[in-house]
């Protein structure tokens, strides 16, 4: 076991500290006020309480100390400038925006109050999504919403709005789980994604039933990389039933829709479709001049087991085809760089880089290392493999760690 004492080197900053009981060392009672205060690079501490929404273009860490750190109302990150960063870790929100950022944005388990319900990311270079669970809700076409943008999901369980039963009107149809439009490249991995399914309707009208929706939906000229370790899915929205009335049947949907010259590479993810009317739906459709691929082996995974509490051991564990052979990264840094040849970017620029062999017959390959025990709170870092097999490089998904 390794421990990573060059991680130490951080920048200064100040810490503000947040409590809505404004309880002893209290800077601010509120969230926006907090944020208003703040210079560029400080950590925010949150305790535990009822918040204000906030909009910020400011590259701050903000860090919840408690559980129920909830914040009612749209949450909006933008114009963030390309030299910063913005971290936002553990705070329940029930809405959030990232909008015309030109640095790096993190959002890492902002599970909601009560739910989160949308996700809207547009028009922005570098947006990294962790340990999040979406379920959507009714007013939004999406349960996450990427436009225009750069963006990666790590470790998310997302679900469409699935219409409620309608006894008097027309059946409400179920909601997309992750729409990626208007040129975006995505990364998703390790991901459950649920499509809406359509509302039953049991009417005296002749109306429509709901149709379900796609998990996850690519169109206009946008590219995704889905990758899993073979327990992922991906599940289309069903149909929805009608009664004697209903005019026609709701139709399902496939677990990945891919449209308008779009691109989609997926491996090591159970892909489902809906069932309607009659029968299941196709598990995953490319329409016309758009590519569904599928890569054999699979592709390479990486995800970060453990607390980022000091002195304690984290595990970096690749899933992969035994015979690769697997470098890690660790560095403070993050970039987007895509190199010629091989698969996927380069997302940090490393200071540590371990080789520890390559991958067993077992298709795992694990390397534990201890946090040093002087790291301060609300330090930010990342991780990210490489996986070289039969000539090919692959580079999986980033990891986030920010330390408690």
């Amino acid at each position: 076991m390794t421990s990573f004492a060059f991680l130490t080197s951080v920048c200064l900053a100040d810490t503000i500290l947040v409590d809505a009981s404004n309880g002893p060392g209290t800077d601010y009672t509120d969230l926006p006020q907090a944020l208003q205060a703040a210079s560029q690079n400080d950590l925010i501490l949150v305790r535990a309480g009822d918040y204000s929404p906030f909009t910020t273009s400011k590259g701050v860490r903000i860090l919840a100390l408690e559980v129920n750190v909830e914040v009612s109302g749209r949450c909006v990150i933008q114009s963030l400038h390309s030299a910063r960063k913005f971290v936002l870790y553990g705070l329940e929100l029930n809405e959030v925006e990232v909008r015309d950022c030109g640095g790096h944005v993190s959002l890492n388990k902002i599970n909601g109050w009560p739910w989160l319900r949308h996700m809207k990311i547009s028009n922005s270079v570098d947006v990294r999504v962790s340990g999040v669970r979406i379920e959507g809700g009714e007013s939004y076409a999406a349960a996450v919403d990427v436009v225009a943008s750069e963006v990666e999901f790590v470790r998310c369980d997302i679900e469409g709005w699935t219409g409620f039963d309608d006894w008097d009107d027309a059946g409400a149809y179920g909601t997309i789980g992750v729409l990626i439009d208007d040129d975006s490249r995505a990364r998703i991995s390790l991901c459950d994604i649920e499509g809406g399914s359509g509302a039953d309707v049991w009417t005296e009208w002749y109306v429509d039933v709901g149709d379900g929706a796609p998990a996850v939906h690519v169109r206009g000229g946008s590219e995704v990389t889905i990758t899993g370790d073979g327990t992922q899915v991906f599940q289309g929205g069903h149909c929805g039933w009608g009664g004697q009335f209903a005019s026609e049947p709701g139709y399902g949907a496939s677990g990945l829709y891919v449209e308008e010259r779009s691109q989609a590479r997926v491996s090591g993810v159970n892909c489902q479709g809906g069932f309607g009317p009659s029968s299941w739906v196709q598990d995953q459709l490319a329409t016309a001049g758009s590519v569904i691929e599928e890569p054999t082996p699979a592709d390479p995974t990486l995800e970060m087991i453990g607390d980022a509490i000091p002195g304690q051991s984290l595990t970096m564990r690749v899933t992969g085809p035994p015979g690769g052979n697997v470098r890690y990264l660790l560095g403070r840094i993050p970039q987007l760089n895509y190199l010629p040849g091989g698969f996927g970017p380069d997302l940090l620029v490393e200071i540590r880089i371990v080789n520890p062999g390559v991958i067993p017959a077992s298709g795992v390959r694990d390397y534990d290392f201890t946090l040093p025990g002087n790291l301060p709170q609300g330090m930010y870092f990342l991780g990210q493999a490489t996986v070289v097999h039969q000539g090919t490089t692959f580079r999986t998904a980033s990891q986030v760690v920010l330390v408690r």
